[in-house]
């Protein structure tokens, strides 16, 4: 055997750089990943009033990290099976993991090719084989790392506009609702975690409010110290409208015609 050192390999690709919960960037970087029709939001409250009308395909969930645990029955749902879920296996790459956990889960949706032949390849690996997958794809990568917060050097700390402690580090993990079940997607854990059972795909965010609000309250701070944000997976606001102003312009014709073929001069009494 060659006394030589030998390199140690690295399983888990190249380095990836901390990203801001900015809905801004997030769209960037679903146009980046080539999916469609897809934008994200903020939300300021989980009340119906400010959620029920945009329709979430899911949320992500960014706040100041603290140790948890969960007993090992937890994730022990076979439901669980059916989620694509990958374990997070880089430091800074949360953000876009908790992302494609929920991006990967909703199948009414286009996500583009690369991410649709991306899910079929990587749909029966196990948790960490996902998540080796994602680490090791260059595009996933690229896309991340080309929205990367100026100066950033590998710690996932949100930017406040007061200073923080040096050590408080950030978290995303994402929810969404899949196969009759609302998930919470936390990439350092096992695998998907149960919230609770939904009876109407529409209002699986009824579900979803409380695990919220236990989350808010224990994680997200209090008055002007509050330490989280959340996302809202939508439909795309301008494809919402341009879709409305087509069907404006077909309703349109259609009564020009009719108007024409019973009064053929009715535009010369239109001022």
């Amino acid at each position: 055997m060659s006394g030589a050192s030998e390199t140690p390999l690295d399983l888990v690709g190249g380095p990836w750089a901390v990203i801001e919960s900015d809905p801004g960037v997030f769209t960037t970087l679903l146009r980046e990943l080539g999916a469609q029709k897809l934008q994200l939001v903020e939300l300021y409250d989980i009340e119906p009033w400010a959620v029920d009308h945009l329709h979430p395909h899911g949320l992500i969930f960014c706040f100041l990290w603290q140790g948890d645990a969960h007993r090992p029955s937890d994730f022990r749902d076979p439901a669980a099976d059916q989620v694509w879920f990958a374990n997070q296996l880089v430091d800074d790459g949360c953000a876009s993991y908790a992302f494609l956990n929920v991006l990967m889960n909703c199948p009414d949706v286009y996500i583009g090719q690369n991410l649709t032949e991306f899910r079929a390849d990587t749909e029966q690996m196990s948790p960490v084989m996902k998540g080796l997958a994602v680490s090791n794809n260059e595009q996933l990568r690229h896309a991340h790392n080309s929205l990367a917060r100026y100066g950033s050097k590998g710690k996932e700390k949100a930017e406040e506009s007061t200073a923080m402690e040096e050590d408080e580090t950030y978290h995303f993990i994402g929810y969404v609702p899949a196969h009759g079940k609302v998930w919470e997607l936390d990439g350092l854990k096992t695998g998907p975690l149960e919230v609770g059972e939904y009876t109407s795909h529409k209002a699986w965010m009824d579900t979803a409010r409380p695990a919220l609000r236990m989350k808010m309250e224990r994680y997200g701070g209090s008055g002007a110290n509050i330490r989280f944000s959340l996302l809202a997976l939508v439909d795309s606001a301008y494809e919402i409208a341009s879709d409305e102003y087509e069907l404006v312009k077909k309703a349109k014709s259609t009564v020009e015609r009719v108007l024409g073929e019973r009064w053929p001069a009715w535009r010369e009494k239109v001022s």
